[in-house]
């Protein structure tokens, strides 16, 4: 399950793509089973209707907001973890 306080801090993001990026990271991690070091390729985004450079502008605003953390080196794909998010609902 999507941790609620996690997505609803990603439904706040600016832009129209963080929300869609958010939702490939976490399908990712349910494919591989973990929260960590997951691949985030340009075949991925590209199946939710997101380019490669708005996907790594949606991807900078997660990282942003604190709810990612991405390993970034040049000439491969980034490695995204999700970082927890605690909120109170309503606050």
């Amino acid at each position: 399950p999507l941790p609620l306080p996690w997505m609803i801090a990603a439904t706040a993001l600016s832009g129209k793509y963080p929300l869609a990026v958010a939702l490939v990271i976490w399908f990712q991690a349910g494919l591989e089973k973990r929260r960590t070091k997951l691949r985030l390729t340009t075949k991925m985004i590209e199946r939710f209707g997101v380019n490669r450079q708005a996907g790594y502008r949606a991807l900078a605003a997660l990282e942003d907001a604190g709810l990612v953390t991405v390993d970034r080196k040049p000439g491969r794909c980034p490695l995204v973890s999700i970082r927890e998010k605690r909120t109170t609902i309503g606050k």
